[in-house]
């Protein structure tokens, strides 16, 4: 779904989660994050390796008690579609997260 038309998913600059419920992969994603909780006073620090160039927020809602960031590698379905590396038999590939809590 374009971001023009949900203003409220943008999350290229600092931004609450939405008051609805959210299940969307966002493509083009530069690795970093940081994902602030005043209520608990920690901030978490996300780096993907540039292959994590997607990531995927689940929320039931702004209020609800848990909510999920997942960097990924290729957007939802992409085995019906494009985005999949493709690896030789006995190939393999790799990517790295590195996440750190620090206190606000």
């Amino acid at each position: 779904m374009p971001l023009a038309s949900r203003p409220d998913w943008d999350f290229s600059q600092a931004a609450p989660l939405p008051d609805a419920w959210i299940n969307n992969a966002f493509e083009g994603w530069n690795g970093h994050a940081s994902i602030i909780q005043p209520d608990d006073a920690i901030v978490v620090t996300v780096e993907a390796s540039p292959s994590l160039n997607v990531f995927v927020l689940y929320s039931p809602s702004r209020d609800a008690d848990f909510f999920c960031f997942e960097p990924v590698s290729h957007v939802v379905d992409a085995h019906h579609g494009s985005g999949l590396t493709t690896l030789e038999k006995g190939g393999s590939t790799s990517a790295h997260l590195r996440l750190r809590w620090d206190e606000l």
